[in-house]
Formats: structure tokens, sequence, C-alpha cells
């Protein structure tokens, strides 16, 4: 504490960001100041609220950085919450790369990819989308009125006849010159006028190309464009609510839980309800609704483009927060808090949405919890278990032909997945496939672990050779007042010291639900990690056939697409903007093909 201390004197009176780290060197906390000193330092003075003493209580450590203003540290709070998950920050938990829709019109003939990163590339990206269910279905309604091209750039280059996409008239077949490049950029011009939201002008757009197809006497073609303009009509019918009035809209609906906040997003494009996301915010018990806001428009937002009018349900001092939202889409950004009429209605549909999520994700948690306390009762009197299975780590050896072993530990807390728990092995003292040394290897490592706590439950994948290669290990370290189970993967078997014959759990019984699931998380764990090394000894060997590709390209093209199978699906573009050289990136396809 004398060190924290003598720190805290050093804080420099500036803005900036801090960072609460407590005893583990975890970072607990990230805030922003205008004056690091006096913030930083008012939490260990005065009288504090029950979730400030808690923090405080835990605070070993403080770390800073001084930006040039406000705004560049609201930035840098954002991404470090984002990166960190502070247990005391409210977390927005959007840490994946949501799936985004992307149009290269760079290409002669472009194709709708879906893609995890946007990069400056000159291609026009739609999204991110919260769920890739939600791609897929605008996939299909893109599909069932622009008829564009979904092949690989490699099919499109050697095709020598259209496909059955063709057949059901789903793609003009640029493949084989069915269809001109410019016509081609007109379909492309009017799928992006969609994705955009701008269903009007394109079916004004569509209605002349009709009107000129019949004049011409093209009566199939025009048959094809009235066919476009009726599903257009038909999905954007039913979803007017401000014709004419709300040309870019964003609409918040909001339900706080104990800890956790149910948000409701729907997106108004031209008059219409565009799409909508539901997330949940993490956050301290009782934390103020306006701080809850506040947190949730500043991370979602870093990565996501709002509207020029943002309705809010509850009211905060935002300023700042208008500020950080023009500055992120470069132009005005307007937050309203309407009390009356159309906007507050829609307020009002936002927040009982996000009440009926907050109640179906209740709903499923609670039946999960009751299921998984009535399968684990069951687990303990069916294989009668000294302890109560509350902690239960899984262990599962993976390997082809003997390269590459590595083990995976995966670790259940009252039946559900702790991943921060996990742990991954590659396996240093065993020549070739022995998964009896290979266990013994990985629990010998493990059990010297003083800093993970002891587990109730020991599950091994496999039957009694796996088993036995367990007790041995555990007994070595006078380990004999833990449950251990094999699980042989053939007939769902669980095998216990001293038994013989393996002990069957009925079918449908939730207790055989858990170990399997447990089990097949530990296997997929292996596996990713096994599959993870065996592609980057696959990138390395690959390349080495490729001249032009040495180490430092390597590690490039195995950080930005993770491995050869990613490197496969990437566009050539992207590999062109990377390695900077197209002719090397071309011969990189060349060699590896299209995904």
């Amino acid at each position: 504490m004398e060190m924290l201390v003598t720190k805290l004197k050093s804080l420099p009176a500036e803005p900036g960001i801090y960072e609460m780290i407590d005893e583990k060197g975890k970072i607990i906390y990230v805030g922003k100041a205008v004056n690091l000193k006096n913030r930083v330092s008012s939490y260990f003075k005065g009288a504090k609220d029950s979730k400030t003493t808690a923090l405080v209580e835990k605070i070993k450590d403080v770390n800073w950085t001084i930006t040039n203003n406000e705004m560049e540290a609201l930035i840098l709070e954002s991404n470090l919450i984002k990166e960190n998950k502070p247990k005391y920050n409210i977390i927005l938990r959007d840490d994946k790369h949501y799936p985004y829709l992307k149009i290269n019109i760079n290409d002669k003939y472009p194709k709708i990819q879906v893609v995890r990163r946007k990069i400056n590339d000159g291609a026009i990206y739609f999204g991110p989308y919260a769920t890739i269910g939600g791609v897929k279905g605008i996939l299909k309604l893109i599909e069932a009125i622009f008829p564009l091209r979904t092949c690989s750039d490699n099919e499109l280059k050697h095709r020598s006849r259209p496909c059955l996409q063709y057949q059901i008239k789903r793609c003009v077949a640029p493949c084989v010159g069915y269809t001109t490049p410019e016509e081609y950029k007109l379909l492309i011009e009017e799928t992006v006028m969609f994705l955009r939201g701008k269903e009007k002008e394109l079916v004004k757009g569509l209605k002349q190309k009709m009107s000129e197809y019949s004049k011409n006497m093209e009566f199939e073609k025009a048959g094809k464009v009235r066919d476009q303009m009726e599903v257009i009509g038909k999905l954007t019918a039913t979803q007017i609510i401000d014709k004419g009035h709300a040309k870019e809209r964003d609409v918040i609906g909001l339900f706080e839980g104990d800890k956790k906040t149910s948000v409701m997003i729907f997106f108004i494009r031209d008059g219409n309800i565009f799409h909508k996301e539901n997330y949940f915010l993490e956050h301290q018990l009782g934390e103020n609704k306006g701080e809850v806001l506040k947190a949730f428009l500043e991370q979602y937002y870093l990565n996501h483009k709002p509207g020029k009018e943002i309705l809010l349900p509850v009211a905060y001092d935002f300023k700042q927060t208008e500020e950080y939202l023009s500055y992120q889409k470069g132009s005005k950004v307007k937050l309203l808090i309407p009390q009356k009429g159309e906007k507050k209605q829609l307020v009002d549909m936002a927040n009982i949405n996000a009440l009926e999520k907050y109640r179906q994700s209740e709903e499923a948690r609670l039946m999960k919890e009751k299921e998984l306390r009535e399968g684990l009762i069951n687990l303990k009197k069916y294989l009668d278990l000294k302890n109560d299975p509350k902690r239960i780590e899984c262990y599962d050896i993976s390997n082809i032909s003997g390269t590459n072993i590595v083990a995976s530990m995966v670790v259940f807390t009252d039946g559900l997945a702790d991943k921060n728990e996990y742990r991954k092995f590659k396996i240093r003292t065993v020549e070739g496939q022995n998964d009896f040394k290979s266990m013994e290897e990985v629990l010998m490592r493990r059990f010297k672990m003083k800093d993970l706590p002891k587990p109730d439950l020991v599950l091994i994948d496999g039957g009694k050779g796996q088993l036995s290669s367990a007790l041995k290990i555990m007994k070595g370290y006078g380990i004999e007042d833990i449950d251990v189970l094999g699980l042989a993967k053939k007939e769902e078997l669980l095998f216990k010291e001293d038994q013989s014959e393996g002990i069957f759990i009925p079918r449908g019984d939730k207790a055989l639900h858990i170990m399997t699931g447990i089990r097949d998380e530990a296997h997929r764990f292996a596996i990713t990690y096994h599959r993870n090394l065996r592609d980057r000894e696959m990138v390395a060997s690959v390349f080495d056939e490729i001249e032009g590709v040495g180490p430092k390209r390597k590690k490039l093209l195995l950080q930005e697409f993770g491995s050869v199978g990613g490197i496969r699906k990437a566009d050539i573009n992207d590999i062109i903007r990377l390695l900077g050289n197209e002719k090397l990136a071309r011969k990189i396809k060349d060699v590896l093909g299209d995904g």
C-alpha cells in the first residue's frame, strides 16, 4: 500500500485514462479523467458507495496514460474496456469479430462475401451484424432479388458452362459471358441501394428499367424486374412506421435487471425498421441506468456507425457522448430523450422488446440451472462420488500419427463452462503416439500448479487404460480424496477405480448429458489447439515452395488470416493489401487455391 500511495503522488494533472490493478496484476477497472491526479486520488478519499468501496479494497496498483484531450481518453477507455473486460466496469459482451457483408466493387464481377474484419481496401462493407444467422437471412433475401454470382473466383475463371444457380434464375452467369460487366455493375449498384435501405429509390429505378424493357419489346426482362419489385414491396410493406420522417435514426430500449441489462436497438432508415439487435450488458448490482446507457453507447458505437439521430430511454448528461459519436461518424449526431408523440412510442416499443428479451433470457437461465442441479445430484448418486461435483476438470489428448501431441484441460463449475480456468498443454516428454504416457505428463504438470483450486472430480476422456494412468499420477502426488472417472466414447460408459465393469447412466438422463458435454468440450478445445499448431507447420512447409515468401511474410500472413484455410478463403485483394505485391499474392492463391 505504501508503494501505491507514493505512486499516486506522481499522478499528472492531465487528461487521460487510468487502470486499477489487483494483486494478481489483472486490470479490474478502467476510467477516464480530465485531470488524472484529481480523479484517481478521489477514490481514496472521503465516503464512498458500496461498489467503489469494494473496488478500492482490491486495488494494489494504478497505471495511467496521458492523452491530448478528453476525446482521445474516451476512445482509449472504450478500447481498453473492450479488450480487458474489467470486473468493475459495465461490460458490453461484444468482443467477437461480428460478421460484415463485403462487396469488392473493384472486381470485374463482384460477389457478396461474409467477412469478420473490416479493412481499408476500397470495398463496400455492411454491418457489423449481431449474428451470423442475421447475415444468412439477408443473403437469402438478396439471392431472391438480385441474381449475383456466389461461386469462387477460381470457379468463375475456369467454368465452361453455367451452374445450377443460372438454371434456377439465381445468377446471370458472368462465368460464361451471359452478361456484360456493365449490366452486372448495375445489379451490384441496385444491391448496394437495397443494403443501404434505399428501397424507394431502388424501386423508382426498377420501374424506369421495366418501362424501357417494355418499350424495347424485351418482355422477359421486364417480367424479371417486375418480380424483383414485388419481392421488395412485400419485404417493406409491413415495416413502414414513420415514412418520410426518419431518414437515419437509431432507437434504444433498456430493461435493467440485477446484474444484467437488456438493450434493444431498432435501426430505422428511410422510415423502415431496417434491422434490430439485442445485447446484454454485465455490471455490478444497483448500477445507475444513465451510466449503463452511457457505457453501452460508448462501447457499441466504437465499432458501429451511429444514425444521425439516436432516441434514448433515460436521461443523463450526454453532451460528451454526443461529441464522441459525432467524432466517430464524421458528422453531427443528435441524442434525444423523447417525452411524447411518435418518438416516445418508438422508445416505448424498444423498451418492451428489451424487457421481453430479458425475460426470455432469465427463463432460459433458470431452466438450465434447474437441469444442471438435477444432473449433478443424479451424477453423485449414480457414481457414489465422495464429493459434490462443483468443480469438474476434464482432460483430452489430441494427435495425428503421433505429431503435435497436445492436451486440453477444461473446467466446469456448477455444471457450466468456466473458460477462464481452461488450460492447454503441448506434450514434451512422449515420443510417438502414446495416450497413456501423454495423460501422465499432463496430470503431473497440472497438479504442480499451485495457483489452481483442487477439483472435486477429474474426468478422463478414455476407458480403463487412461483412468489407470491418471490414478497412478494422482496417487504419486498423494491425491486420493478426489473422484476420478474415465468416460469411454463408444458406449458412453463411465469407469471408476476398483470397478471392473463400466457404470451405465440411462440415455437422456441429465447426468449423462453433463458428462458427455464436458468430454466433448475438452475434445473440441484439444482439437482446436492441435489444428492451430498443425496449420502453423503447414503454412511454413507450403510457403517454402513459393519463392518470395520468407519468414517475415509467413508471419504476416499467419497473423492476419490465422491458418492455411484462412488464406485460402481470403479475398485476393486482402492478400495484395497485406503484402503490397500483386504478383506474389496471385502466386500464393494459385498454389493454395480458393477456400
